[in-house]
């Protein structure tokens, strides 16, 4: 369950759950949403792209400046299957914008490399990464291709 929606409704609700990061337990953080794209498309089309990152960006940093606003945008796109959240979709935006939304720097979007490499070496170093026929790799990845940041 994501805390952001199912942590906000159980609390909303009264009902208490435990919550725990993964990074207390010895495992390595990582991005969890994230916008990805095909990179010979992001090649042909770097303009398109530039726009949906910029635009996507801004909807995030408007969120920031304005969760209950945006939630309520959410919520009137979405009438037919958010009609009775509207609190919900208010709550969880306001933690999203307090907690998960920028980085350290305040910042939106942009992706380190070892936000890209500390997940996928501890997978790799107990054989969880494997190849097209399901072989655990032999060689590491090569973690500046996992991302970039040029869009931004």
């Amino acid at each position: 369950a994501f805390v952001t929606w199912d942590g906000v409704d159980f609390a909303m609700r009264g009902e208490d759950i435990r919550e725990f990061n993964f990074t207390d337990y010895n495992f390595p953080s990582w991005y969890e949403v994230v916008l990805m794209g095909n990179t010979h498309w992001l090649s042909a089309n770097p303009e398109l792209a530039r726009g949906f990152i910029q635009a996507t960006r801004r909807g995030f940093e408007d969120t920031v400046a304005d969760p209950v606003g945006a939630a309520d945008i959410l919520v009137e796109s979405n009438i037919d299957t958010l009609s009775g959240s509207r609190d919900l979709a208010r709550e969880s935006s306001k933690l999203l914008a307090e907690r998960y939304m920028l980085d350290a720097d305040g910042a939106f979007g942009s992706q380190t490399l070892q936000g890209w490499s500390d997940f996928p070496q501890f997978l790799f170093n107990i054989g969880a990464l494997v190849d097209e026929n399901g072989d655990v790799l032999s060689g590491e990845l090569d973690y500046t291709q996992l991302f970039l940041n040029d869009f931004l």
